[in-house]
């Protein structure tokens, strides 16, 4: 019975110390991606961050996150709606989190940043008359990963390239279907607003908002209906000067941001003509002329 008890408690130590023994899951799942089995690493990193002691380790959460972005890129070619990609960019984020001596933070950094990059590119193939509405929700998660992945970025030259883009999709798509797809018109001229706000005399916002209220001007105009009365003519014509008034001061920008532009010139002269303002009619074709001849 004894000799029994020795056995027992043996093999309870042999299994331990073969326990102790294996190598963690997370090692397994490097082992696995270098083996360039996703399958696998991708279940043995399932199991290490159920295990307490692994789920501390940055390194478990690093090798997580090269894991699954394996995953995004590789094997889901980037797909948009790849449940890999915020597993990876979780991942990268924990090792930030846990890392204290920043070891690991670099390349946690690194692979966060190119998550976000997926992000902007997908912001950028959202730009077109279908897929405009996922844009600028992808264009702020590519920043919000960035803001972790650099710190150190700023975003002003992008907000503006986004901004005017964005714009100019809604405003291509509006004069496509003015009826159909109307809520553009004030759309567009809020990203255009948005440029505005980070750089006050950028040529592109201002033309484009001064377009935007002076051809909606113009479309009021001419649905004035033949036989309508005294009244409804009259205060569409009201209605028109408001929209003109509201573009001249964004034409005046384009126009001291670039002088010899000759689409500015020609947008002031109509402002000024359906204002009632010949003077300015007059000085806004004469620079329009002087500006053709030099160019014959």
């Amino acid at each position: 019975m004894r000799y029994l008890k020795h056995i027992l408690v043996l093999m309870v130590v042999m299994l331990t110390v073969s326990a102790q023994a294996q190598p963690k899951y997370s090692h397994r799942a490097f082992d696995a991606y270098k083996a360039e089995n996703n399958d696998l690493a991708r279940a043995y990193s399932d199991s290490s961050i159920t295990v307490e002691a692994e789920a501390k380790d940055p390194q478990t959460w690093l090798i997580r996150g090269f894991v699954y972005y394996e995953k995004f890129s590789k094997i889901d070619n980037k797909s948009k709606t790849s449940e890999a990609r915020p597993v990876s960019e979780e991942a990268f984020k924990k090792v930030i989190e846990l890392d204290t001596l920043g070891s690991n933070v670099p390349r946690a950094r690194k692979g966060l940043y190119n998550i976000a990059v997926s992000y902007f590119n997908e912001s950028v193939r959202s730009m077109n008359d279908k897929e405009y509405m996922n844009a600028t929700a992808a264009y702020e998660k590519y920043k919000d990963i960035t803001r972790i992945a650099k710190p150190e970025m700023s975003f002003e030259g992008k907000d503006i390239k986004f901004y005017n883009s964005l714009g100019f999709v809604k405003h291509t798509t509006y004069n496509n279907d003015k009826k159909g797809k109307a809520e553009l018109w004030q759309e567009a001229i809020d990203a255009y607003s948005k440029t505005l706000e980070l750089d006050s005399v950028n040529r592109d916002a201002n033309y484009e908002i001064g377009i935007l209220y002076y051809n909606k001007a113009v479309d009021m105009l001419l649905s004035i209906p033949s036989d309508a009365s005294m009244e409804v003519i009259f205060n569409t014509q009201d209605q028109a000067a408001e929209l003109f008034l509201k573009s001249r001061p964004h034409m005046i920008r384009a126009y001291y941001h670039n002088p010899n532009d000759e689409d500015v010139l020609e947008g002031l002269e109509g402002i000024d003509y359906e204002l009632n303002r010949p003077e300015k009619v007059e000085l806004w074709r004469k620079k329009r002329k002087e500006l053709q001849k030099s160019n014959e």
